[in-house]
């Protein structure tokens, strides 16, 4: 049942077994001795896989579960900061970092998240600065390029986000030839993306129809 991707980073292995032991883990590489575990941060785990950061120097392991958002520091699992969001049912899109800020989304009616950290010394905040229903993604992810971010929303289709306000810019519903009316949902289902040249590379979940869009 376990759905995620360990992060391989420097001399460690980090993955999120979840539990009152620690959330996260950290594993030496080479050996599988256990280096450390996140005992301040014991949220059970989910299915998103965690990424490395680093804000004005100190460096962290940020990921989402079911109960909060949150950034373990790298070097000892130390709880940094903890934003409580509650999406109890598949919590699966991987975390995006940019600019001293995190994105979550996921499904479920929970919405998508903006967060910008700051760092005192060793300590890190969080504030919130967007939180709304415009990116609902159950699965498949999304991506962040050229300052927005793209991916498929549950009521919308595929969409493209501002980064920096979340605001919707263009949505796959608003296109008759993209959106099957009757049954309310794009034409070629959710999907997961990826980008390369300007352009977005789809694959659905129903057919493994490709979509190459610019």
């Amino acid at each position: 049942g376990y759905s995620e991707s360990p992060l391989v980073a420097g001399g460690k292995l980090v993955c999120t077994p979840g539990g009152k032991g620690g959330t996260l883990a950290a594993f030496d590489k080479k050996t599988g001795d256990l280096l450390w575990r996140s005992k301040g941060w014991t949220d059970k785990a989910a299915y998103s896989s965690l990424v490395l950061a680093e804000v004005d120097g100190v460096r962290q392991y940020v990921q989402m579960t079911g109960e909060s958002v949150a950034g373990v520091a790298a070097d000892d699992g130390r709880l940094l900061w903890r934003y409580p969001r509650r999406s109890s049912t598949a919590p699966v899109p991987t975390p995006i970092m940019a600019d001293d800020c995190v994105y979550v989304t996921s499904g479920y009616r929970a919405g998508c998240l903006l967060l910008r950290l700051t760092a005192q010394g060793k300590d890190v905040t969080c504030t919130e600065l967007h939180k709304n229903m415009n990116m609902v993604n159950h699965h498949g992810g999304a991506l962040l390029t050229g300052g927005n971010i793209y991916g498929y929303d549950d009521n919308k289709g595929l969409i493209c986000q501002d980064w920096r306000t979340t605001d919707v810019i263009w949505k796959q519903k608003d296109y008759d030839a993209l959106w099957d009316k009757e049954h309310n949902r794009g034409v070629f289902g959710k999907m997961s993306l990826t980008c390369a040249d300007g352009q977005l590379y789809c694959y659905g979940e129903d057919d493994g129809t490709v979509l190459l869009i610019e």
